[in-house]
């Protein structure tokens, strides 16, 4: 009977020491699988920081931040990186101030004792930022808290107009020395552009004073874009200066000439560059701009080795844009100030 006792309690303790080993073999597995998705999303931090040291704000995307940490010859790992090579779920913060913010959610992670997420938090200048591990089941109440805070501070509204042309003055688009207010207030009232800061103001100066004498423009830094206005001789001519002018002396182009005949389906475009002759015959198509010639100018504008580049914004009906030209952090602080979706012309 005592051998019997014996057997059946060194059974027990056998039973018992390979279950706390398989438990501890089970917690090195995952400690380990949870070291590596420490060491696959810090460097989110670190992109994060040399990201808003470079530009002085907060990335628009997420591909924005990727991008320019892969860029980065001093950077710890490429994104996103190993061993999942996932992507965090990115939450832009369109705020200018306030937070922290919640801004970067470690994926899921594959383990099956993985219960926790890493996560990023940032004010809304980028100038605190610091990483958290927070339970799974946390997450769905942060994210609503964080929703919270954010809807606490909506875009302005009701800005005033004379301070919003200051402001886009500061980012590089000014009126001409002989624009005035009063000639923005032809094409719209006061409550109209201070309603929705930003977006109609770029549009109208964009554009030209709406009475006569015509032809005025209001700003060299910022235009307008149609792209149905292939009608006649000197359309692609008009294009052509007109980039030349937001080059800001970064394209110095002289002797335009064009030819648009669109009965006959023939147009082209020559101007002299440094002396040389160049040459771009673009389709006819009913009117409309063949898109190439911005690709054109895009590539001739790099090849001259200036710091700046052709930036676009889609205005959303499909035929008409907003065109300029900046560096890469220019680009990022209007974003940020105006709330338009900027990009880079290709």
């Amino acid at each position: 009977m005592n051998a019997l006792k014996r057997r059946t309690k060194r059974v027990l303790l056998a039973g018992s020491a390979i279950t706390i080993l398989l438990a501890l073999a089970a917690i090195a597995v995952e400690s380990e699988h949870r070291v590596g998705r420490f060491y696959a999303f810090v460097p989110y931090h670190n992109a994060l920081r040399h990201y808003v040291y470079k530009f002085g704000v907060m990335p628009h995307s997420l591909a924005d931040l990727e991008g320019e940490y892969n860029r980065f010859d001093r950077r710890v790992i490429e994104l996103p990186s190993p061993p999942d090579y996932r992507s965090p779920t990115f939450r832009p913060v369109h705020a200018t101030q306030g937070g922290p913010y919640l801004v970067l959610i470690e994926p899921k992670p594959q383990g099956l004792y993985d219960f926790t997420r890493f996560v990023i938090y940032a004010d809304a200048k980028g100038s605190v930022i610091h990483h958290e591990n927070v339970w799974e089941w946390e997450l769905d109440d942060l994210i609503k808290r964080d929703d919270l805070s954010r809807a606490e501070l909506q875009p302005l509204k009701n800005m005033n107009l004379e301070a919003q042309l200051g402001a886009l003055a500061e980012h590089g688009i000014r009126l001409l020395p002989d624009r005035t207010v009063d000639e923005l207030l032809i094409s719209f009232s006061r409550e109209d552009y201070e309603s929705d800061p930003y977006s109609l103001l770029l549009t109208v100066m964009g554009s030209d004073v709406e009475e006569d004498p015509w032809g005025r423009r209001f700003s060299d830094d910022i235009w307008h874009f149609d792209t149905k206005c292939i009608f006649d001789h000197g359309a692609y001519v008009e294009i052509a200066r007109r980039m030349q002018t937001l080059a800001n002396g970064d394209l110095p182009i002289e002797n335009l000439r064009d030819h648009v005949d669109t009965d006959g389906s023939e147009a082209w475009l020559e101007f002299e560059l440094k002396g040389r002759r160049e040459r771009f015959e673009p389709e006819v198509n009913d009117g409309w701009v063949d898109p190439m010639i911005f690709s054109w100018f895009v590539k001739m504008l790099a090849s001259e080795g200036s710091t700046r580049r052709f930036i676009y914004c889609d205005l959303g009906g499909g035929q008409d844009c907003l065109i300029g030209c900046a560096t890469e952090q220019e680009l990022e602080r209007l974003r940020r100030l105006t709330g338009q979706n900027f990009e880079w012309l290709w």
